[in-house]
Formats: C-alpha cells, sequence, structure tokens
C-alpha cells in the first residue's frame, strides 16, 4: 500500500486545528476557560493554561483563544516557520511603486470580508475577527483595510494589510487556524521592522486611539489625587518597574522595544502599549537617530490599579519623566486586547 506524506506546511495546520477543536471542547465553545474545565485538557495544554494564569496574575481568567494562541505559538517554534522566506517576500515587495492591497499574494485573491459580504462566511473565525479589529479603522474613516488569502513558502496564509491617512501602514500574517506568523510596522511603504512578539502591531498608537480614552489632569497633592482615585505618586504597590532599556522608532511609529528583563507575556503587551502611546505623543521627540534610552529619561511603573471612586481596576502604565512628560495611563480589557481608557497628564 502507498504512503501519502504530508509536508510540513499541512502538518502544522492540521494541529493547529486540532488544538483549536480540543480547547473549545473542554470549553464547551465557551470564550473563557474555567479551571474546572481546563483539567479536561491533554496535559500539555494544561501546564500551558497553567502558565497563562501564572503570567496573567492572582485571580485572572483565561481566554480560549490566549490559550491556542501560545499552543500555535509553541507549536510554530517547534516545527520552524520558514518566517525567513515568508519576511524575504515582503521585504522585496516594493510598497512605494506597488498596490498590495490590490496585487495580494503570491497564488492568491483579496477577499472581501466585510460584514453582510459573501465573502465573510468562508473566512476563518479567527482571521476574521483578525480583520475586523483593523477594520473599525476604515469603519473610522481614517484607513483602508484589506484582507488577502494566498500561499507563501509552501504554505496556506492569509494576509491584512492596513494603510491610514497619515501614510503608516500595518501588515499581519495569519496562518489558517488564525495564529499569527508575522506582523510588520511599514512609513510611506518602507519596511520599518518586524513584530518581538504576536500581535505588536496592533499596539500601535494610532490603532489605540481607535477605542477614544478619557483625559484628565493629575493632582499634585496627596490628598486630592486619592479623593480623584489616582495613582498616588508614591505608588509602593506597582507590580514592577521598567528603567533600563531602550525604544526604537520613526516619527510617532514605535517600532521596537528593548527591555534589560522580560516581562510575562500579559504585562509585555501593556507595557509596549503603554511605551506605544509615549513614543507617539511625547519620547518620539527625545529620540536621536530614532532611538531613546529609557535610562535617564524616566521609569515606567506598572500593575493593577483599583480606583476607589469608582471601584473599576485598571492595568496602570505609570510614567515618571525626568522633565515634563509624565504621565499614567489606565488600561483596561484584555491582556491581549489592552484597551486606553484614560489618560493623566501629570505636569
Amino acid at each position: 500500500m502507498s504512503r501519502t506524506s504530508l509536508n510540513r506546511s499541512d502538518a502544522e495546520v492540521l494541529l493547529h486545528t486540532l488544538i483549536r477543536r480540543e480547547v473549545a471542547r473542554a470549553a464547551s465553545g465557551n470564550r473563557w476557560v474555567s479551571r474546572k474545565e481546563q483539567r479536561g485538557l491533554p496535559a500539555a495544554l494544561d501546564a500551558m493554561a497553567e502558565q497563562l494564569r501564572r503570567e496573567a496574575g492572582p485571580g485572572s481568567r483565561l481566554r480560549a483563544d490566549d490559550l491556542v494562541e501560545r499552543a500555535a505559538q509553541e507549536l510554530t517554534t517547534a516545527f520552524g516557520t520558514q518566517a525567513n522566506t515568508i519576511r524575504a517576500w515582503f521585504e522585496s515587495f516594493d510598497f512605494v511603486n506597488r498596490r498590495f492591497s490590490e496585487e495580494s499574494l503570491p497564488e492568491g485573491k483579496r477577499v472581501d470580508a466585510r460584514s453582510g459580504q459573501p465573502g465573510r462566511r468562508r473566512v476563518p473565525t479567527p482571521v476574521r475577527e483578525a480583520f475586523d479589529y483593523y477594520y473599525r479603522a476604515e469603519r473610522a474613516d481614517i484607513a483602508s483595510v484589506s484582507l488577502h488569502r494566498g500561499r507563501l513558502a509552501g504554505r496556506d496564509l492569509w494576509a491584512v494589510y492596513v494603510s491610514n491617512d497619515g501614510n503608516q501602514q500595518a501588515l499581519e500574517v495569519l496562518d489558517p487556524s488564525g495564529a499569527t506568523l508575522e506582523g510588520a510596522t511599514l512609513l510611506e511603504g518602507e519596511l520599518l521592522g518586524w513584530d518581538t512578539f504576536p500581535r505588536q502591531v496592533r499596539l500601535a498608537a494610532w490603532l489605540l486611539a481607535l477605542d477614544p480614552p478619557a483625559f484628565e489632569d493629575g493632582l499634585s497633592e496627596p490628598d486630592e489625587r486619592a479623593a480623584a482615585g489616582q495613582v498616588p505618586l508614591d505608588w509602593t504597590d506597582a507590580e514592577g518597574m521598567v528603567e533600563i532599556g531602550t525604544l526604537r522608532g520613526v516619527s510617532d511609529l514605535l517600532v521596537v522595544m528593548e527591555l534589560s528583563g522580560p516581562l510575562s507575556s500579559g504585562n509585555r503587551e501593556r507595557v509596549y502599549a503603554a511605551f506605544s502611546y509615549l513614543w507617539s505623543v511625547h519620547l518620539t521627540h527625545r529620540a536621536e537617530k530614532g532611538v531613546t534610552p529609557l535610562q535617564g529619561n524616566g521609569v515606567l511603573r506598572y500593575g493593577t490599579f483599583r480606583r476607589p471612586t469608582t471601584g473599576v481596576t485598571y492595568w496602570v502604565a505609570d510614567w515618571r519623566d525626568i522633565d515634563d512628560g509624565s504621565y499614567v495611563l489606565y488600561f483596561s480589557g484584555e491582556a491581549s486586547r489592552p484597551v486606553l481608557s484614560i489618560v493623566q497628564f501629570d505636569n
């Protein structure tokens, strides 16, 4: 009997699909995975789930999609993503003089995934969710967004491409299971850099601004700050602190965050989102040749904080600047999709 071989790309897609199916089975199709449901997972997935809970902190809830994403990342690392080939193709594409939104991927085409369009039904749910995240910018009339399906490096791929009115672009490449393979930031068609963690590109300041934050002035007196429900100036209960590292960017786009020590996955996304905002409004002006060192410019403290005036708990990034650029940023939402809810200017 002849034996049919399965190439690596197809094997990865199959395993990603099985992981998603296994998590959905344990969670009964729900968005969240309880601890009781978690015990019904295979040992490897149970261990990953427990690690995600530890990273998110005490009392945190586990989102099914976050577990699938982590498992997909581990799987991608184990198999090798052929990332160099994928990156090389996009790096060779002339985004300045050619229109990717029209030309699409190799062996591919553009797919209309807007609500109400027939093509939307044929888009895998996780890929559709990625498209919807970016499509908010087109609905806000500040960008154009396109979804593409094609084949590259021997595997089926999806890509979301976004270009805003300021000629800033975002690119996210996904596999059919919805796992993010690559992300990139572009300006005027020039590829500035690749993501250092999945979905980093979604945390660009202009995308965060699609959920407009409230703005308030920080108060200087301790009793006034307490009465207003603001983080105290001597915030001793902060979970962690970032004071050594480097930010790299172009114009108001942060591209790379290099820190002296590791962050848990939940804090990593939120700290990056905080620096993305701070870069766009302040730290870009401190940059020399696109580089701003943290040391000598300020300290970022972070952690959860419950505002006594409202009873709402936020994840907070408290930037203490050496000059007149101190901010307190209050984030809501899930760790994988932080929402900047309040911007407090502290000078």
